[in-house]
């Protein structure tokens, strides 16, 4: 039997383009994405004096060592006693 080969050629063309970015851009992207809904805010304008007044009035260094009193909310109402529950 005569034998006849056919010879079969295949061609592919592969052409990839690819591009990479930069670290800093991915790094933005996933900060904007782990901080969804946050974002930084304005102080008001009676917040930035209060906590200046704060600062001066509230806090000593004495001996080496500083001494801060508890910044309390202004206008806000007093916590009731839980003296007779505890009776």
């Amino acid at each position: 039997m005569p034998s006849t080969s056919h010879a079969q050629a295949d061609q592919h063309i592969l052409n990839v383009h690819a591009s990479r970015a930069p670290e800093n851009s991915i790094l933005e992207r996933f900060w904007s994405h782990e901080s969804m809904g946050i974002s930084p805010c304005e102080p008001d304008r009676k917040s930035v004096e209060y906590l200046k007044q704060y600062q001066e009035t509230s806090i000593e260094y004495d001996n080496g060592r500083y001494h801060a009193k508890l910044p309390w909310k202004q206008d806000y109402p007093a916590l009731p006693t839980n003296r007779n529950i505890t009776l």
